[in-house]
Formats: structure tokens, sequence, C-alpha cells
């Protein structure tokens, strides 16, 4: 029988590159790149770097810890300008944090019976409108 074949991830550890290429991933997820950048990086596709990412703990960790720094930015970002007074960091954090009161609600909940006419191109318009 033949040798089991090596993932990349499992030739980065056989070569001893394991760290460096998990600090290179930690990098480019922090730069915003998605997973087929990432994966041409590496001269893989999206696709084979996103089957690394279930199989290893590794690289997912580092994927997921470049995100999260980005996250951590933006938020220490956004509450330097909440607290300078910037209106529209305060509205953005109270639609984001504030809970359902505070995001606006582009669902419409109707009960009971409301009638609706179509004209007859197919338009739809309430009763009240005629």
């Amino acid at each position: 029988m033949g040798e089991k074949r090596l993932d990349l991830f499992e030739r980065w550890q056989a070569e001893g590159e394991d760290k460096n290429n998990l600090a290179i991933l930690t990098s480019l997820s922090m730069q915003g790149k998605t997973m087929d950048e990432i994966g041409a990086e590496f001269d893989v596709s999206g696709r084979q770097l996103r089957t690394l990412k279930n199989r290893h703990t590794s690289v997912s960790s580092a994927l997921k810890k470049g995100r999260q720094g980005v996250v951590a930015n933006a938020q220490g970002a956004l509450m330097t300008r909440i607290s300078a007074g910037d209106t529209a960091a305060i509205i953005y954090a109270l639609k984001v944090y504030g809970g359902e009161f505070f995001r606006e609600n582009t669902r419409l909940e109707v009960s009971g019976n409301i009638p609706v006419i179509v004209d007859d191109i197919g338009r739809r318009r309430s009763h009240e409108t005629e």
C-alpha cells in the first residue's frame, strides 16, 4: 500500500513551516482577504482552504484570530467616535448593540381582514387608495 498523501497543513508541519504559515494566515485574514485570496497565496483554492480549516483547528483558529483582531480594532474606533459625540457613530452603535427597539424594522406585520384590490394591469393597491 502507498503512503497517505499529506494535505497542505500536514506538509507545513512536516517541513516545520506550520507556525510561520499560520501567522501568514492570521495576517491575511486580518487584512480582510477572502478565502479565495488567502488560498491563492498558498497556491490552493478557497475551497481547499475551507477544507483545511474544517480539518485542522490550528488553521481555523488562525483565520478566526485575524478576523477577531479587525473586529476589535473597529469596535475600539467606534467607541472613540462615540465618546467624541459623533452622532452617526452613536446611531450605528444603538442599531447594532441597542436591541430590537433601536433597529430599523422593514417588516410590516398585518393581522385581520384588509381588502386588497388588483387593478387591470396587475398593480396592487389597498382599499384606502381608491
